[in-house]
């Protein structure tokens, strides 16, 4: 049996639902709307862990450590609903990833929606075989869009990543955002569970150098918990900059193929051409007492932390196919620079935006975009709107803007602007969010150009900028490995201020003569000598030049330790650069 209270707060969500929800911002909204929408504006305890979120949520489950309290108070970790620009969004973060003793730590979040049962048939369960559509917008929280506490880590307080971090599949099956359905009925006596997580390629070296949207393992045509990361064949769809927002629409369905147990198929960032994945589903109790179907978010694991934003969450029973909304133009966070977030510090850095038109305009055309307040500065005058040329012979070309914060002495902390575009033709163009630093305010922040990467035997160093907003006296930070001394060799002293203002920590990778997964990857923590101030960790990638007993391979061109289609490519390319092969500047092939 349900608990009663739980399926009063249901019934009660379904006569609250008077029109379908609408949400989207790359996708348009299935015809009828959808059947039920999260919309990240909410963050309620509820009471008895049921009513939570909007009030239609559960999270009572025999794990959640949730005390009810947002990000940044009482015990660390939490879930908070917060805003940026003009998005709405909710924080979960649980930063218990490993802390002898068991302090008190807000972990383990994990969140139920009950769907209810197919055409109200409580013999009828299987969702997840008949059909369903979800659609989500997400990323990795990082202390540059909001608050973060320190991950509890190896008996430490460590500073959170600088990219954030993300959430394996892990206890069967369990992720971010999934499905759970078949709740203990004959003669499916457990529940089986689809689930989905974004995870930076430093989470696992199950992940072999990739990072985006993870889900169930290829484990076989039938239901187990042995789906997990490192178990049966990754399923991933690959995504950049994953503390930026992404804008998933996954349809879930059996699988007649003979490759697992359900077919996913994955539309993103407004793509309607869908990546399918074969995946085995898993068996799973948690909230044993809802017995039909249910959205799940959060992320339950023990000893697993990791934080993540969500702008929406949304399903419709049944396959749908995704119509992307037509966009004018795109604006966003150029590649070149890091990708991620556009940050701005108060008489500090300033970041770049990139502006393209999606078709040719035909003729000259115009894209105005206009600061949403005075905070930022697009090279016109603080607040002031910037106006793009385009034509037909350069309207596929991006074209950069540099933002700066305006300096004001008003104390903020962070906070943020938005960037609202017009084309002179007509259309949408998604308003994008600026975030500001604050230099009246105490803080520290990292900043990296195109991530952090060494290479064993490989002198040349990398390097990434830290900056202090603000100093009070001298403030010294000295980095540190603290995983494993012996992963990079930092060759900066220690950092010391005296106003605020920015200084280089320059490493390499050390030499080391053990095979490591390649790539693998370390921490580096940063002390301070002023308690209060978060400092954020950095996640190097590290290049490994060892390959066994055995060396390199004679077709290892590129000598990384695999041979695939870049040595190849490296072999055709060495080809075709000579003109005789018998001259003596060239490899004879």
């Amino acid at each position: 049996m349900r608990n009663k209270e739980g399926i009063l707060l249901f019934f009660l969500a379904l006569l609250l639902i008077t029109d379908p929800a609408h949400a989207g911002v790359l996708y348009n909204a299935p015809s009828g709307g959808w059947t039920y929408e999260y919309t990240g504006d909410n963050a309620d305890a509820g009471s008895g862990g049921f009513g939570a979120l909007d009030g239609t949520w559960v999270h009572d489950t025999d794990s959640d450590d949730w005390d009810g309290s947002p990000i940044g108070s009482d015990e660390p970790g939490g879930v908070s609903a917060l805003s940026g620009g003009q998005t709405n969004f909710l924080r979960l973060q649980d930063p218990f990833s490993y802390n002898p003793g068991y302090a008190p730590a807000n972990s383990r979040l994990y969140f139920a929606y009950e769907i209810g049962w197919f055409n109200d048939d409580p013999c009828y369960y299987n969702l997840l075989d008949t059909g369903i559509t979800l659609s989500f917008r997400t990323r990795l929280a990082t202390a540059l869009t909001g608050p973060v506490d320190k991950r509890e880590f190896v008996g430490r307080s460590i500073g959170f990543p600088v990219g954030g971090k993300g959430y394996p599949i892990k206890h069967h099956a369990k992720g971010q955002f999934g499905v759970k359905d078949g709740m203990s009925r004959a003669p499916q006596p457990e529940a089986r569970l689809i689930s989905f997580s974004l995870v930076r390629a430093s989470e696992d070296s199950f992940l072999k150098g990739k990072g985006g949207l993870v889900m169930n393992s290829l484990a076989g045509t039938t239901p187990t918990e042995d789906v997990d990361f490192g178990m049966g064949e990754l399923n991933i769809v690959e995504v950049d900059d994953l503390d930026s927002w992404h804008e998933f629409w996954i349809t879930i369905q059996a699988d007649t193929s003979g490759g697992g147990t359900h077919r996913v198929t994955v539309y993103k960032d407004g793509e309607t051409t869908g990546q399918i994945r074969h995946v085995t589903i898993s068996i799973d109790d948690q909230f044993y007492y809802l017995d039909s179907t249910v959205l799940v978010m959060g992320m339950p694991g023990t000893l697993e932390d990791g934080a993540f934003d969500v702008d929406f969450y949304a399903y419709k029973i049944g396959i749908v196919t995704p119509t992307a909304v037509p966009l004018a133009a795109t604006v966003s966070d150029p590649v070149s620079d890091g990708g991620g977030p556009t940050v701005v510090m108060e008489g500090g850095f300033t970041d770049t935006l990139e502006v393209v038109l999606n078709s040719n305009p035909g003729g000259p055309a115009t894209v105005t975009l206009t600061p949403s307040s005075s905070q930022i500065n697009l090279g016109t005058g603080a607040g002031n709107p910037k106006v793009l040329n385009f034509d037909s012979g350069n309207w596929n070309q991006p074209q950069t803007i540099t933002v700066t914060a305006n300096n004001d002495s008003t104390s903020e902390g962070l906070h943020s602007a938005s960037v609202n575009s017009t084309y002179s033709g007509g259309g949408t163009i998604i308003p994008h969010t600026v975030y500001i630093v604050d230099n009246e305010t105490a803080s520290v922040v990292i900043r990296t150009t195109d991530g952090t990467q060494v290479k064993e035997g490989d002198s040349n160093p990398d390097t990434y900028t830290v900056w202090l907003t603000k100093a009070s006296g001298t403030v010294t930070i000295t980095p540190e490995d603290s995983l494993d001394p012996c992963e990079v060799v930092i060759t900066s002293a220690p950092l010391v201020f005296t106003s605020a203002g920015s200084r280089t920590v320059t490493f390499r990778a050390y030499d080391d003569s053990e095979v490591s997964t390649d790539p693998h990857f370390t921490i580096i923590h940063h002390n301070i000598s002023v308690a209060s101030i978060h400092v954020p960790s950095v996640t190097p990638t590290i290049l490994e030049n060892d390959c066994g007993a055995w060396g390199f391979s004679a077709y290892d061109l590129n000598r990384n330790c695999h041979t695939d289609i870049t040595d190849l490519a490296e072999l055709v390319s060495g080809w075709f650069n000579c003109s005789d092969p018998k001259l003596n500047d060239c490899t004879s092939y």
